[in-house]
C-alpha cells in the first residue's frame, strides 16, 4: 500500500468513527467503504465495516471484511471477537468459539471476548471448559451481572447447584427481573431438593411472562417435587393450555396424576404425550410402568420395549422392563435387563436392588444382601435399598441389624400412608407408664395377627392401649384382653399420646428370635361359635382346615398354592379337608380333580361384616390347619392351634431361613419347597407328615386333637 493511499484511508476512517459513534451507521458505512476503495487492505476499515454490517442485522454481509481484517491482522483482538459474534449469528457456533478464544489470547483483558466465549461453550453444551473462562473474566470485573449468571449457569450445568445458587443471587441483586435468572435459580434449589422455594422465583417469571408455557411447567414441575400435586395440575394445565401439542408436558402432568392415584388419568397422559411424540421414549416408559402397576403387565413390557427401541441406554427403562419381566415370572430375563443397566452405570442404585431382589430368589441370601447394601452406599437417601436390605437380615435372624433397616420403609416411595401420624412416634425411649399409645396396623392382614400380641405386653407395661385396625377384625382381635381397646380404622380415634406402628414394636423393644412373647394363644375364638361349628363339622375323621390362597399382589407373589395339590392328602383314609377359603381362589373349589373332595362350609360362615369370627372358631375345631403363606396361618397360629404352613422356595422374612418352626408361633411347622415353583415336592413332606399323625392318633375327645 502507497502511503497517500494509506493515509487517505485513515482520514476517511477518522472521519467515520464520530458518525458510526453517533449511530449513523449507515453514512459510516459510506465512509469505510470509501477508506477501502483507496486502500482495499486496510484492516481497520474492513473490521468497521464488517461491525456496520452486523449492527444492521446481516451477518452474511458481515464476514467478507471481517475475515479480511483477520487475514491482514491476525492479532486483532476486536476483529476476532466480532468474527466470531458474525459466525454465530449464522449458525456456526463451534467456528465462532474459535474466533472468540483468539480475541482473548490475542487481549487477555478483553472482556467482550471472554464473555462471548463462556456463553458459546455453554450454547455448545461444554459448561466444564466455561468455567475457567468465566473465573477469569470475574478476575477482570467481579461484579459483572452478566458474567456472574453465566458462572451460575455453568456451575448448575455441571452439578454444583450450592455455588450456582450463590453466583446467581448476585446477578438478580441487579437483574431481579431477568427471566433466564429466575429460571436457573429454580433449577438450582430443585437440585438442592428445595423445590417448596423454587416456587417464588418461578412465580416471579410468571409475573413477568404469564403468557410463557415454560414457567408455568416449571412452577409445576417444582410444586410436584414438593409434594403438592394438586397445585402442580393447575400449571400443567396453564401450560397445556399454551402449548397443547408439547409431549413432555402432558408426560410430566401424568406423573402428577400418577401421585395423586389418578391412575387411568394418568395412564391417557402418558398415551397422548406418546401420540403426540411417538419417539419420545419416557413417555412410552411411563406408560408401561404404569400399565403393570394396573396389572396389565405383557402390555407394560411392550411400552418399555418400544422405550428401549427408542433409547436402548435408558437406564429408568432398563430398570422398568427387568420389573414388568419379573411380574410376568420370566426371571432370567429380568436379571439380564438389570444387568445391562449395570454394565452401563455399576452403581446405579435401582438396577442393583432389581438385582438383589433376583439373587434373594434364587436362594442367594449374601449376593443379595451386598446388592442393596451396594444400592444403599450408591444412594444413602435410596430408602428401598435399606428396607430391602432389612429384609435379608431379618430373613438370616439378624434382628439387632433388621429391626432398625426395617424402618426405612417409612421413607420408601410405597410407603403405608398410616405411618403419618400427627402424634409423637415412640420408638422405645419414652416410658409408657400413664401415656396413652395408639397402635395401628400397617400392610396385610396376616402382619396384624402376627404383631398384635404386643399390644398387651405394652398395656402390661402401664400404657393405655388404643389398637386401630380394619374393621373386618375388629371382633376377633378384642380377644386380646381388657387392657387394649380395638376400633375400626377410619372410625374417629380416642385422644392419645404417642403412636407406633404394629410392625415397628419390635425394633422399639429390641426383640431378637430368642426374646419374641410367646404366650400362646393370645387369641381366642368366640365359644359360642366354636360350639356351633363342632355340631356342623362333627368328630368324624382327621379334619383338616386348609386355605391355598392369600393375596395376589406383586409381594405375594408365589405364595399361592394351586388347590389341586392338597389331592394326595384328600385321598387319604380317613382325612377331611374343609375349606377355611373365602374370596379369589374358590372358584378352584368347583374344577377339583377327580377322587377329591374339599368341604364347603356355607354361606353361614364369615358373612359379611363378620370376617374371622367364624375361621377362628372353625380352627378351634380341626385338628389341624395347612395352609399357604397367608393371614390364615397367622390367625392359626395366634389361637394356638396345630398349624402347617407351606411356604415358597425363598420364603418371607418372618419365617427364618433353615428353620421348620417359628419363634412367633409355638404350634406352628414349617414345610418350604426345595426348588421355586416345587410344591410338590413340599406336599410329598406334607403328606408323609399327615400319614405319620394319622397312624400315632389317639382316641380323641368331641372337642376335637387339641
Amino acid at each position: 500500500m502507497s502511503e497517500p493511499m494509506s493515509s487517505t484511508a485513515d482520514t476517511l476512517v477518522a472521519q467515520a468513527l464520530p458518525l458510526h459513534r453517533a449511530g449513523q451507521v449507515a453514512q459510516a458505512q459510506a465512509l469505510y467503504q470509501q477508506a477501502l476503495a483507496a486502500a482495499p487492505g486496510h484492516a481497520e476499515a474492513l473490521h468497521l465495516l464488517g461491525v456496520t454490517w452486523l449492527q444492521l442485522g446481516q451477518p452474511a454481509q458481515a464476514l467478507p471484511p471481517l475475515e479480511a481484517a483477520v487475514a491482514a491482522a491476525p492479532g486483532h483482538a476486536k476483529a476476532l471477537n466480532n468474527l466470531g459474534a458474525a459466525l454465530r449469528a449464522q449458525d456456526r457456533p463451534a467456528e465462532a468459539l474459535a474466533r472468540f478464544a483468539a480475541a482473548a489470547a490475542a487481549q487477555p483483558d478483553f472482556v467482550d471476548a471472554l464473555h462471548n466465549q463462556a456463553s458459546t461453550l455453554l450454547q455448545l453444551d461444554r459448561p466444564a471448559e466455561a468455567l475457567p473462562v468465566l473465573h477469569a473474566l470475574l478476575a477482570l470485573a467481579p461484579a459483572d451481572p452478566g458474567a456472574l449468571a453465566q458462572l451460575g449457569l455453568a456451575l448448575a450445568a455441571t452439578g454444583q447447584p450450592a455455588e450456582a445458587l450463590t453466583a446467581l443471587d448476585q446477578a438478580l441483586a441487579t437483574q431481579p427481573d431477568s427471566p433466564l435468572l429466575l429460571q436457573a435459580r429454580a433449577e438450582a434449589l430443585v437440585d438442592l431438593n428445595r423445590p417448596a422455594e423454587a416456587v417464588v422465583p418461578l412465580t416471579r417469571w410468571i409475573a413477568l411472562e404469564g403468557e410463557n408455557a415454560e414457567a408455568w411447567h416449571g412452577r409445576a414441575l417444582a410444586r410436584a417435587q414438593a409434594g403438592q400435586a394438586t397445585l402442580a395440575l393447575g400449571d400443567f394445565d396453564r401450560a397445556l393450555a399454551l402449548q397443547p401439542a408439547a409431549a413432555r408436558i402432558h408426560h410430566n402432568r401424568a406423573l402428577a396424576c400418577q401421585a395423586l392415584n389418578r391412575a387411568e388419568e394418568a395412564l391417557a397422559g402418558f398415551r397422548r404425550a406418546a401420540e403426540l411424540q411417538p419417539d419420545f421414549a419416557p413417555a412410552w416408559d411411563s406408560m408401561g410402568a404404569m400399565l403393570v402397576n394396573l396389572g396389565r403387565t405383557a402390555e407394560g413390557l411392550e411400552c418399555h420395549d418400544r422405550a428401549l427401541l427408542l433409547a436402548p441406554e435408558s437406564l429408568q427403562a432398563l430398570v422398568n422392563r427387568g420389573i414388568a419381566l419379573q411380574r410376568l415370572d420370566r426371571w432370567a430375563e429380568a436379571e439380564a435387563s438389570y444387568q445391562t443397566a449395570l454394565d452401563l452405570k455399576p452403581d446405579h442404585a435401582e438396577a442393583l436392588c432389581g438385582r438383589g431382589a433376583m439373587r434373594d430368589a434364587a436362594a442367594d441370601p449374601e449376593a443379595a444382601l451386598a446388592d442393596f447394601r451396594a444400592a444403599w452406599a450408591a444412594r444413602p437417601d435410596y430408602a428401598e435399598a435399606e428396607f430391602y436390605a432389612s429384609l435379608i437380615l431379618l430373613q438370616q435372624g439378624d434382628f439387632a441389624a433388621g429391626w432398625p433397616a426395617y424402618e426405612a420403609r417409612r421413607r420408601t416411595a410405597f410407603a403405608d400412608p398410616k405411618l403419618r401420624r400427627a402424634s409423637p412416634l415412640w420408638h422405645g425411649q419414652t416410658s409408657l407408664v400413664g401415656r396413652t399409645i395408639l397402635l395401628h396396623d400397617e400392610q396385610g392382614l396376616g402382619d396384624t395377627f402376627q404383631f398384635c400380641r404386643f399390644a398387651p405386653l405394652l398395656a402390661a407395661q402401664g400404657a393405655r392401649v388404643l389398637l386401630e385396625v380394619p374393621p373386618p377384625m375388629v371382633g376377633v382381635l378384642r380377644s386380646l384382653g381388657p387392657g387394649v381397646t380395638v376400633y375400626g380404622g377410619g372410625q374417629i380415634g380416642q385422644p392419645h399420646d404417642l403412636h407406633c406402628s404394629l410392625l415397628s414394636v419390635p425394633y422399639a423393644l429390641g426383640i431378637t428370635p430368642e426374646t419374641v412373647p410367646a404366650p400362646i394363644p393370645y387369641l381366642h375364638a368366640d365359644p359360642e361359635r366354636v360350639a356351633h361349628w363342632a355340631r356342623h363339622i362333627g368328630t368324624e375323621g382327621l379334619r383338616i382346615g386348609i386355605c391355598w390362597q392369600g393375596s395376589t399382589g406383586p409381594l405375594a407373589m408365589g405364595r399361592s398354592i394351586p388347590l389341586q395339590e392338597f389331592l394326595p392328602l384328600a385321598q387319604l383314609p380317613g382325612v377331611r379337608l374343609i375349606s377355611l377359603h373365602k374370596g379369589s381362589g374358590e372358584a378352584q373349589l368347583a374344577r377339583l380333580p377327580a377322587g377329591m373332595r374339599v368341604e364347603s362350609l356355607g354361606a353361614d360362615f364369615d358373612p359379611p361384616g363378620h370376617a374371622f369370627r367364624d375361621t377362628a372358631a372353625v380352627m378351634q375345631v380341626c385338628d389341624l390347619v395347612i395352609t399357604c403363606d397367608t393371614a390364615i396361618g397367622h390367625l392359626a397360629g395366634a389361637l394356638g392351634v396345630p398349624t402347617w404352613v407351606v411356604v415358597k422356595h425363598v420364603a418371607d422374612w418372618r419365617w427364618i431361613s433353615g428353620r421348620d418352626d417359628s419363634p412367633w408361633y409355638t404350634t406352628l411347622r414349617l414345610f418350604r419347597q426345595q426348588r421355586r415353583d416345587d410344591w410338590r415336592s413340599a406336599f410329598v413332606q406334607v403328606e408323609q407328615a399327615v400319614q405319620a399323625l394319622l397312624a400315632g392318633r389317639a382316641p380323641r375327645s368331641p372337642a376335637g386333637l387339641h
